[in-house]
Parts: structure tokens; sequence; C-alpha cells
């Protein structure tokens, strides 16, 4: 018997675009435009520099981008910084239960994209991927806060908000 783990694992593997119905490869496509116009709107706000220098902490690199940064770096430097650059507006994507976890599955399809030269249709099997695999995190955990009474009541006991950010950035490392 196949753990869930090994399940997801081999459906995400396999997972290509010509599986998707044509509107959901239409959402993952204006799901990457959001958020590469959140990370290039973020380019220039005070909270940059401290993440590009934040970056530098994942090591030197020729392999990736950071938006905004001249020189290419690490891998895992190109995916926190562009990850972090993507949300520090605040503007991404918010999925129905409350996070926002497309900033995972496009930096890191982006950083792979450009690393390990994948073609297009690669590119965006990995975000939808990624996306997919964080949505049904998110939608298995709940809402991130609890609201009685139309006011907001807490955070539920279970829930992580990066979570699904984690789960459709690992969707990606997965699938490719």
């Amino acid at each position: 018997m196949l753990s869930a783990t090994r399940l997801m694992a081999d459906y995400f593997s396999r997972l290509d675009l010509s599986d998707a119905p044509d509107r959901v490869v239409h959402e993952a496509k204006r799901l990457l435009l959001d958020t590469i116009g959140c990370l290039l709107a973020a380019c220039d706000s005070e909270i940059a520099p401290v993440i590009r220098n934040a970056a530098a902490l994942f090591g030197d690199g020729d392999v990736a981008s950071i938006a905004g940064n001249p020189r290419r770096s690490s891998l895992l430097a190109a995916i926190y910084a562009n990850g972090r650059l993507a949300n520090a507006l605040d503007f991404d994507e918010t999925f129905p239960v409350g996070a926002h976890f497309g900033i995972g599955a496009v930096t890191v399809a982006l950083a792979f994209a450009e690393a390990f030269r994948l073609s297009g249709r690669e590119f965006l099997s990995s975000v939808l991927a990624g996306y997919e695999f964080g949505g049904r995190v998110a939608a298995h955990i709940g809402p991130v806060v609890r609201v009685a009474g139309g006011r907001v009541m807490g955070f539920p006991d279970t829930w992580g908000v990066a979570a699904p950010v984690v789960m459709a950035a690992n969707a990606q490392i997965a699938a490719r």
C-alpha cells in the first residue's frame, strides 16, 4: 500500500499541462503574471535591499536571478529573495481560505527553470503542480483565522501560515 506522501509525489511528478483543463492553465498563467508583477513592483521598495542582503546568507552562485539584482545567485538565494520580494507589498494572490502561497509555486519554478533550463511547458507545469499541491494543503488545513459573528477571534490551533507555501515549493522540486 502506498503512503499518502508517495501517492501525491507520484501524481505531481507526472502532472503535465495536457492533463489540466484549459481554464486551469489560464489561471496558472494569471498566477504567474500576478506574481511577477508583485515581484517587480517590490524591486524598489524599502525592504528590497534588506531581502537581497539576507539572500546572501544562502550562498554565492551563478545559477539563478534575483529580481533587481544584476548578478545571478545561488538557487536557494534566488528562491528566498524572489519569494520574499513577491510577498513584500502583500498584493500577491489569496487562496479562498485566506492563505497566499502562489509565490512559493512561482518563485521556485522560476529559479528551477533558469537553473535547469526548463522549457516553457515544463515551467508552467511546475507552477501548476506547486499551486495545486499548496491549494490542497491549504484547503485541508482550513481558514487562516477563526471568525465568529463577523469578527476575527484568533488563529486555528493547527494552522501554519507557511505550510502551504513550503508544500507548494516542495511539490515543484518533487515534480522535476
